[in-house]
């Protein structure tokens, strides 16, 4: 890279605001009730994939919604046992089996989207990809999830040029791979 921020990339911004404002024309104020509790204090932990903004979250919150997993299991999800454990890809196979089982309705999608949610919270870039596709188709039936699909996008795009950027720059701190030998 060329020395810039991810975010000041032309559109970045732009879409990070689309989706906060969209998220404050749905919610009214974004993240915090008229008494002034966090959301995330007033819903269960299965229900945060679906009710609360990507840029709400952070890696405090990953404990809570795994603690929410660990009594509770999909019938008929032979991974389901390795999903919840923070494993991205056995999550989001997880997600998608359910999704096709179940529907995007079911209580089980609550369970396998809120695993999903652990991994795009770590910063797993596919796992945001997957929250933002899910919340936008099911924004037919539950209109706080369109604004939530735009936030889970900007998070998804952030986390993959972060990842990358930490690529780039391991790859010139090692000393045996520096193109100039020091």
């Amino acid at each position: 890279m060329n020395g810039k921020d991810s975010r000041s990339r032309p559109g970045w911004e732009v879409h990070k605001k689309k989706a906060r404002l969209a998220a404050v024309s749905h919610h009214g104020s974004v993240g915090r009730s008229a008494d002034g509790h966090s959301s995330k204090d007033l819903l269960s932990p299965l229900m945060w994939w679906r009710r609360i903004p990507a840029y709400e979250f952070s890696s405090f919150d990953i404990p809570t919604a795994t603690r929410a997993l660990q009594r509770l299991a999909i019938a008929g999800e032979p991974r389901w046992s390795c999903a919840h454990r923070r494993d991205a890809g056995d999550d989001i196979g997880a997600a998608l089996r359910t999704l096709k089982r179940h529907g995007p309705q079911s209580v089980a999608m609550d369970l396998a989207m809120t695993a999903v949610l652990c991994s795009a919270i770590g910063g797993d870039p596919a796992a945001a990809d997957l929250m933002a596709a899910v919340l936008r188709s099911r924004s037919a039936i539950d209109r706080h999830c369109e604004p939530l699909s735009l936030a889970w996008t900007a998070a998804g795009f952030e986390s993959l040029v972060t990842k990358s950027r930490r690529k780039e720059m391991g790859r010139f701190q090692r000393p045996d791979l520096n193109p100039r030998g020091g």
